[in-house]
Order: structure tokens, then sequence, then C-alpha cells
């Protein structure tokens, strides 16, 4: 339950609830925003057993928001978060503001979108910090292994993605979301 914790906090918003290392940037990952349609985003989606609600709040601007019910002190709770989808390429990135600093950190995600499925690849802390070490990709790696990437070039998105050092995405723990209804 951690991990889908953790990527529908990264997807939909609120990262980072546990002590692992994490992965942010000053800006949202994109070059642009990505226009979304109603018919193919809004509804509920499944994670196994993790029911979530989105909705299209802006079609032109990417935005999204996305709920799911979680106990939290002996009681159901309602967690609601605002996600911007912005595209780089043929890719699509998935944003979230952190809550604890508004504006200074997004959390993202590269989203895929398909018939009935949504697939999300969460950036992998380590393989991150390589690349920023190495110079790849502009950024700094803070005392606990966080990333935090600076301003990226749509060149330099490319190397998160793919790269000739693989990138810095967890290629081979996706998150999936099966769509339930509209």
């Amino acid at each position: 339950m951690r991990f889908v914790k953790f990527w529908v906090v990264v997807v939909l918003g609120a990262f980072f609830l546990s002590g692992c290392a994490a992965v942010s940037s000053i800006e949202p990952m994109g070059e642009r925003s990505k226009q979304v349609l109603q018919t193919e985003w809004a509804g509920t989606w499944l994670h196994q057993d993790h029911p979530v609600a989105i909705r299209v709040s802006d079609p032109q601007q990417g935005q999204i928001e996305v709920a799911w019910v979680e106990e939290k002190q002996g009681a159901l709770t309602l967690e609601s978060y605002r996600i911007a989808l912005r595209e780089s390429g043929d890719w699509t990135f998935g944003n979230v503001r952190d809550r604890d600093q508004p504006g200074r950190y997004y959390y993202w995600g590269l989203v895929r979108k398909e018939q009935g499925q949504i697939v999300i690849w969460p950036p992998d802390p380590e393989r991150c910090a390589a690349l920023v070490k190495s110079g790849v990709i502009p950024g700094t790696v803070e005392e606990g292994g966080d990333v935090v990437l600076d301003r990226l070039t749509p060149e330099q998105m490319l190397r998160v993605v793919a790269g000739e050092q693989g990138g810095c995405l967890s290629w081979t723990e996706p998150l999936v979301f099966f769509r339930l209804g509209k």
C-alpha cells in the first residue's frame, strides 16, 4: 500500500508522506500545458484495490483534480489534489505542487494515457542523483538523498526520460490505473 500511496500522492498531489528520498523540481516538468479531454480523463479509476476519481477542471491548461478516500486517525477522509499535465516532445508529465512549501517545489511523474488505462512512472531518486552529480542534468542532491532539479531544457528533459544513462525514471515499477466508469 505504501507504493500505491506514493504514486497516488505524486500524481495526485501531496507527495512525500514517508521518510524516503524524493525527486522534485523548481518548475513544473514539461514545456507547455497538455490539452485534455473530459471524456478521456474524467471518471473512476482503479489501481489494484485503490479507486480514485478524476475530474478535468481546465481542459485547455491540462488541469485535473484527483480524489480518493483514505483512513486517517480511525476515520475516513477525502483527499483531493490538483495535477497539472504538461508536455515535452512526445512525453507527458503530471505535476503536483508541494503543499508544505507552495510554489517552491513540484513533484512529478511521467504519464501515459491509453484507452481505459493510465500508466505513471515515478522518478528514481538514486538514478536522478547520479545524473545530477555527473552534470547530465542540473540540480542538487540534498543530504538524505532528496533531489531537486533546476530548470531543464527540452534536451535535458529527454535525458530524464530516456538518455544514454537510461534516464532517471523507475521504469520497472509503474503505477497502472484502469478505468471503471465515467
